[in-house]
């Protein structure tokens, strides 16, 4: 809670004294006015002491109209929490303390605020805070055009890596059916040899192979645009889902020599994510550990419910290669893969389809690695609408 107004916060003893910061408030005027950013002496249960010329603009108040008034009447709601809390750390520390926020100007208009709060302090007490208010909206305005440009730029990456994803088997495929057209085109109801016919049979099967992996990309891509679409299934039991995904790559961890361990909490809460769903992120993330210990290695997994937060949580973590800082911010763009040669190469949507499951499922996704030590991978999920679940999975 806030203090009253009549009840002094103390400062914290110190080897140093406390700066004293008292101005009278006639003289607040003439300090003040000058500055092109709105000014405020508030309260201790920040009523509007005091407002120079540029916050009686920018509220669209004259200085008789703040009389009674609260800061928290120029605030939206969203930001009435963040400006307690920054009263309470200013109490704590008697020190400035700075944050961003959303205030209504006198048009009635949300404009992102600087605000910065200090504490007014008389014989080691807080007797105001004085508060300074500076427009940001526009700077914000730009980072948000600049954060376009760079989707844009990430949308060309996308298209570029995607083109050239089938393009490489598609061209492999065109030359082997010319191939094969230049040296039997003229040979028709001709005997072909068995050498001739098992040269022919080489080719399909390479074709097949080569047609199925634009067709794999073609499924991956799909699966991206899974936040586009609606989950058959709102929920499920994530320890089943789990479970079934080490039961089915058993044999994974066999031919690696990979040890798991599950601890998973007894008494989960079911998230509010299909199994399906929820079944790929954790197979492609699983997959990817696998592929980070190719001489043996452990994977663990660990749930745990968020009862202060109503969310599920999910660590999956491995003992492998690590991944290098340069590499870690790229992991979730589409087509990014450090798998690049011989049987594993990797076409990199994995985590690419992980980030978009998640994000459409409103969950959080985090990874912390470190090279030749192993990667972590933090899962968070909403607690699920237990009034569409009509009865409770297994666990």
């Amino acid at each position: 809670m806030i203090p009253h107004k009549n009840i002094h916060p103390r400062l914290p003893t110190s080897p140093q004294k406390p700066l004293r910061h008292i101005v009278p408030l006639e003289h607040c005027a003439a300090l003040f006015n000058g500055s092109s950013d709105p000014v405020l002496i508030l309260s201790l249960n920040l009523q509007i002491e005091f407002a120079n010329i540029a916050a009686e603009k920018f509220f669209n108040f004259s200085q008789g109209q703040f009389k009674g008034r609260y800061f928290k009447d120029g605030l939206t709601p969203e930001s009435l929490q963040k400006i307690h809390t920054a009263i309470k750390q200013v109490n704590r520390q008697s020190a400035q303390f700075r944050l961003e926020l959303d205030a209504i100007d006198g048009h009635r208009q949300r404009v992102t605020m600087e605000v910065t709060i200090f504490p007014i302090c008389e014989h080691n007490h807080i007797k105001n805070y004085h508060v300074t208010l500076r427009d940001v909206s526009q700077e914000r305005q730009i980072e948000e055009l600049i954060r376009e440009a760079q989707k844009m730029e990430a949308i060309q990456y996308f298209v570029s890596g995607t083109t050239k994803e089938l393009q490489h088997p598609l061209l492999a495929i065109l030359k082997r059916i010319e191939s094969l057209e230049n040296k039997y085109r003229g040979r028709s109801f001709e005997y072909v040899s068995f050498k001739e016919f098992t040269h022919i049979m080489e080719f399909l099967e390479v074709m097949r192979k080569q047609i199925k992996s634009c067709y794999d990309t073609t499924t991956k891509l799909s699966s991206l645009n899974k936040k586009r679409l609606k989950f058959e299934s709102n929920y499920c039991q994530a320890n089943a889902v789990i479970r079934e995904v080490i039961r089915l790559k058993e044999q994974n961890f066999r031919n690696a020599n990979i040890k798991i361990r599950l601890r998973l909490s007894e008494k989960l809460s079911p998230v509010g994510l299909g199994e399906l769903e929820l079944g790929q992120v954790i197979s492609h993330i699983i997959d990817n550990a696998i592929h980070a210990m190719p001489a043996q290695g452990q994977v663990t997994v660990v749930t745990t419910n968020q009862a202060e937060t109503h969310q599920v949580k999910i660590e999956i973590s491995d003992t492998g290669v690590g991944i290098s800082p340069e590499d870690l911010p790229h992991i979730f763009e589409p087509f990014f893969t450090t798998k690049q040669r011989g049987a594993e190469r990797s076409a990199g949507l994995g985590l690419s389809i992980v980030y978009s499951l998640v994000k459409a499922a409103q969950g959080q996704i985090r990874v912390k690695s470190s090279l030749r030590k192993g990667t972590s991978v933090y899962l968070v999920f909403p607690l699920a609408d237990h009034g569409k679940t009509h009865h409770r999975l297994r666990k």
